[in-house]
């Protein structure tokens, strides 16, 4: 931002020849910032929709400062006001301040560093978040405007900036196209009045940026466009958790996936009908883990043509999903530790599942996949190995009652001790072979 510092104690001045704009004055006890930046104009602004609405600041500290933390200035102005005001902090928190219907609070900083620091190695973390659950609230403009309008996004910029804001019903700009890692973690989380969510444009991702950053935010109906093809390792993560509300996802189009890119993306969506296609061929571990579990609205999962497994890569991916009535096709010959463990676990009102063509079975790799499908009647599974708690643990437990087992002629094992136990073939099951 090109400003103006005019000290107040020796009227002395730097200048860093601004082009000239409207005039904007920030003050604190030693010093003004006069700013002539246009992007000023759009700062972070918060609009009352009711009367009383309010808002503060917070700093939320652990007792031992993280590496890194740099504290912060932070200023405000109300309205058609020309002068900013420093928002000071006392005990950790600001004053509170009260809107009335239509009025605006603007809010900007003159650092650019990030609003939260957090040590990995210590986890130990430090950071600024408001407070805005008295009266609704939308909020617009730039939240850039809190790092003083830098183009690059610190680590973990604006981790839990907004969590538990339950007045927020709508978010501000997010405009950067290049993140950095944790920058939006958890930063909507418990947003439960949030109906709008920004645009996301962008297309380079970073380990953790997107991380939770929606999660329980149950008025939320409709996510953003993500058009980022190349992934990061946790990017999606939680990011629609429980958002009970949602019935559109957007799509997804990478065909390379990273470590636990997509794991509990849209669980507990409870009003999500449809599943995006899910296109990649190349998988990584716990890549789509738990995406849909506890999903109890969907109906038909999406196409999954991958040929090659990867640890945990589908565990629970569909659990709890108790309308889904069709599996997808799964047609990989060679399986990996974990791979499909609960995959359809309690989906109660499936009655086929897919055809199972892998020979040689692995650790977990079954355990608990058709547990509690309650109207399940129907598996063809082509394993030499003999099923036992290593592989198959619990695997058809709860399921009808009656139905028909299809096994490959290629497999030796005796069916006493597999047949009728909940590791092996399902009681009062026909058996038959190809």
């Amino acid at each position: 931002m090109k400003y103006l510092k005019l000290y107040l104690d020796d009227k002395s001045y730097m200048a860093d020849k601004p082009n000239l704009g409207k005039l904007w004055v920030a003050s604190t006890k030693s010093e003004k910032h006069v700013y002539y930046s246009s992007e000023i104009n759009n700062s972070l602004c918060f609009t009352a929709i009711e009367d009383n609405a309010s808002v503060k600041m917070v700093l939320y500290d652990r007792g031992k400062t993280p590496a890194g933390w740099q504290d912060k200035n932070f200023y405000y102005k109300k309205n058609d006001d020309v002068e900013w005001t420093e928002w000071v902090f006392e005990n950790n928190t600001t004053s509170l301040i009260t809107l009335n219907k239509g009025e605006k609070l603007y809010v900007m900083s003159d650092s650019s560093n990030s609003c939260c620091v957090f040590d990995k190695g210590e986890y130990n973390y430090k950071y600024y978040y408001f407070t805005i659950n008295k009266g609704k609230i939308s909020a617009s403009g730039n939240i850039m405007s809190l790092l003083n309008f830098t183009p690059v996004l610190p680590n973990y910029a604006f981790y839990s900036l907004f969590e538990d804001c339950t007045s927020l019903v709508s978010a501000p700009e997010l405009p950067a196209t290049t993140l950095s890692e944790g920058c939006y973690k958890s930063m909507f989380t418990y947003c439960s009045s949030l109906t709008t969510a920004p645009e996301l444009p962008a297309t380079t991702l970073a380990t953790n940026c997107y991380n939770s950053m929606f999660n329980i935010c149950r008025s939320l109906t409709q996510a953003p466009a993500l058009p980022a093809t190349t992934l990061a390792s946790h990017c999606y993560e939680q990011m629609f958790s429980d958002c009970s509300s949602l019935t559109q996802a957007p799509e997804l189009p990478a065909t390379t996936l990273v470590y636990s890119c997509y794991q509990s993306m849209f669980s507990s969506c409870s009003s999500l009908t449809q599943a995006p296609e899910l296109p990649a061929d190349t998988l990584a571990a716990s890549c789509y883990s738990e995406m849909f579990r506890g999903c109890t609205s969907l109906t038909q999962a999406p196409e999954l043509p991958a040929t090659t497994l990867a640890n945990y890569c589908y565990k629970s991916m569909f659990s709890g999903c108790s309308s889904l009535t069709q599996a997808p096709e799964l047609p990989a010959t060679t399986l990996a530790d974990y791979c499909y463990n609960s995959m359809f676990y309690r989906c109660s009102s499936l009655t086929q599942a897919p055809a199972l063509p892998a020979t040689t079975l692995v650790n977990k790799c079954y355990q608990s996949m058709f547990s509690g499908c309650s109207k399940l009647n129907y598996i063809k599974a082509l394993f030499t190995t003999k099923p036992n708690g290593t592989y198959t643990y619990n695997w058809v437990s709860d399921v009808s009652k009656t139905g028909e087992f299809v096994m490959s002629k290629a497999a030796t094992w005796d069916l006493n001790g597999v047949y009728g136990m909940p590791n092996g073939i399902p009681d009062g099951w026909d058996v038959t072979s190809v």
